[in-house]
């Protein structure tokens, strides 16, 4: 019969009040703790922690809640506690006193959890930019007109040169044959002469025989 109600008490009761809560601790206090109203620091307890101070010569006593500030500066040896400016004026104390901290409402702390599976992570591909156009085709170069005027001018030209060469060239043929022809008269002045002569001996050859 009892151990079904001891059985039947621990499945009743919650998990955390089944935990070992530690028990009361005698130190020393330092008042460094940079924080405003009823706070203190500790080394063990859980953040969110009360507990009970007490001044061990005076017997003023103060319940706080555990905090953990920003900068944290290791408690030395025999010192169990750091206390705010409050703290320290209600329990009468500047740094070095022996307290006993006793705890009253202790946070558990929660086991860790795995945190949950982060999403997925889904790369869209931005498209491929489009290839440059192609470059446009060079643009014709535009006729010169040709001024036929000029050429017409300089085939005359070239034509009358060639004219001016021939003429002068019959001119001189015609000259040329001239004198040909007068040279030749001459030639056969003398050729008839030597004829004549030629005769003219023959005859008296033929005398004198």
């Amino acid at each position: 019969m009892r151990l079904g109600l001891l059985v039947l008490l621990g499945l009743l009761l919650p998990a955390g009040i089944c935990m070992a809560q530690p028990g009361p601790q005698t130190g020393m206090v330092r008042q460094e703790l940079q924080a405003t109203g009823l706070l203190a620091f500790h080394p063990y307890f859980p953040i969110g922690s009360r507990v009970k101070v007490i001044n061990a010569f005076t017997g003023d006593a103060i319940e706080v809640t555990i905090i953990r500030p920003a900068v944290v500066n290791p408690l030395p040896t025999g010192w169990i506690i750091d206390v705010s400016q409050s703290v320290a004026l209600a329990l009468n104390v500047s740094g070095g006193e022996t307290v006993v901290v006793l705890p009253t409402a202790y946070v558990f702390p929660m086991p860790a959890q795995n945190p949950p599976p982060e999403p997925p992570v889904i790369v869209v591909q931005a498209p491929l930019p489009l290839p440059p156009p192609p470059p446009p085709p060079p643009e014709p170069e535009p006729e010169v007109p040709i001024d036929l005027s000029e050429l017409i001018a300089a085939r005359q030209a070239a034509e009358f040169a060639r004219q001016t060469v021939v003429a002068e060239q019959g001119s001189n043929l015609t000259a040329q044959a001239a004198s040909l022809d007068t040279l030749a008269g001459a030639l056969a002045v003398q050729a008839n002469a030597l004829n004549a002569l030629a005769d003219r001996l023959a005859n008296a050859m033929a005398v004198a025989r």
